[in-house]
């Protein structure tokens, strides 16, 4: 399937956008993805069904731009949505397919963690792979931002917040639990139990002491689950500003 994607340019459309996977980090298995439409299926299939539309977007894990083109096509002001990044290695591919698909969105490069100006992130052999805590590959540093920090940067309130960022979503829930309770409308976040080990679909979904910890938390701060496609949740604020 692989191939397909190559012969056509290593360009490949996928939800109505079009995206160049012409780069060494995107490997033959996620251009076959790209054709057999399982590429971030989950997240793709429950923001087309929850997202908010009317609501500013914030979304930490960008790659190269799948999920955050999709979203923006969908958004009634496509210029309020932010998109996140760490890897250095694909902000400019996340660039391309941003313009390739006429999208509006704010491109930032950085990493979610709190208590230092910049950390290391660890660059791996493919553009899903990077990580602040899977070691291994080339080191670099990044500087950092907090989901605090980049609203009150943008005057953005009442938000989608989509969250994939290779486990670094159990810091952001331990850290600013109070904050995306006061702030976000819809929250759509990966977990990623079991780092350094590829999740395999089953009947059981696969998770650990830290992941159901941190969905714990969410659910004592007033959000509720209102839908889930295996390791990807969705929860929605039940109390404070209407919807």
């Amino acid at each position: 399937m692989a191939r397909l994607v190559e012969w056509n340019g290593n360009r490949w459309k996928l939800d109505g956008c079009i995206f160049n996977l012409d780069h060494p980090l995107i490997t033959t298995y996620l251009k076959s993805s790209f054709v057999s439409k399982m590429y971030e299926q989950d997240l793709r299939q429950l923001i087309k069904k929850h997202l908010h539309t009317d609501k500013p977007t914030v979304e930490f894990g960008a790659s190269i731009g799948v999920v955050s083109c999709i979203t923006n096509t969908l958004l009634d002001d496509p210029k309020a949505h932010i998109v996140v990044e760490a890897n250095p290695e694909v902000i400019d591919l996340l660039d391309m397919n941003k313009k390739e698909n006429k999208c509006e969105f704010t491109v930032k490069h950085a990493a979610i963690a709190y208590g230092v100006d910049a950390i290391p992130f660890f660059i791996h052999k493919k553009s899903t792979g990077g990580s602040l805590h899977s070691k291994g590959g080339r080191e670099v540093r990044v500087p950092t931002i907090s989901l605090k920090q980049l609203l009150g940067e943008s005057g953005f309130d009442n938000i989608n917040l989509i969250v994939d960022i290779e486990g670094a979503e159990i810091s952001l829930i331990a850290q600013e639990a109070d904050f995306i309770s006061d702030h976000v409308q819809t929250l759509f976040i990966e977990m990623h139990p079991e780092l350094g080990k590829e999740l395999v679909r089953s009947d059981e979904v696969p998770q650990d002491d830290d992941s159901s910890n941190a969905l714990q938390i969410l659910q004592e701060k007033g959000f509720s689950l209102i839908d889930q496609d295996f390791t990807t949740y969705v929860f929605e604020r039940k109390n404070g500003k209407t919807v």
